[in-house]
């Protein structure tokens, strides 16, 4: 269901969706349930899709449902620590973003260009503080 959901809507998430260009196209859309968030209701109402995921995945039947979602019995505790921006100015943050958004890496989604947009990202954070 995802790849063809990928194919006939394109790649998509909760930050928006990437056009044919591969530029990200924010979304003005509001998320009620993060929980189920991207589930193909039509899909879930489908009988021949519905008897092959009961068939082999029988201990989840029970759970089900036509506008429903399975939510785990426990959530993972992900503490994130604060942090404070690096730069001292709105000048040297804009300067860094202007910087960042000149890359080519920047609009990619391939993993292998934003690590190296993280990379060139921290050279330029140096950069930009050593002045």
């Amino acid at each position: 269901m995802y790849f063809f959901g990928v194919i006939q809507e394109g790649l998509r998430g909760p930050e928006g969706v990437v056009d044919a260009s591969g530029t990200l196209q924010r979304l003005e859309e509001d998320i009620e349930n993060i929980m189920t968030y991207g589930v193909d209701w039509r899909d879930m109402a489908n009988p021949a899709l519905l008897h092959h995921h009961n068939l082999y995945n029988p201990e989840e039947v029970d759970q089900l449902g036509h506008h429903s979602s399975h939510c785990p019995p426990h959530l993972s505790l992900v503490e994130v620590p604060a942090f404070e921006c690096p730069f001292e100015t709105d000048e040297q943050q804009t300067r860094f973003v202007e910087a960042l958004s000149l890359m080519p890496e920047y609009h990619s989604r391939e993993m292998e260009d934003r690590k190296s947009l993280w990379i060139q990202g921290l050279d330029i954070m140096s950069q930009i503080l050593s002045m």
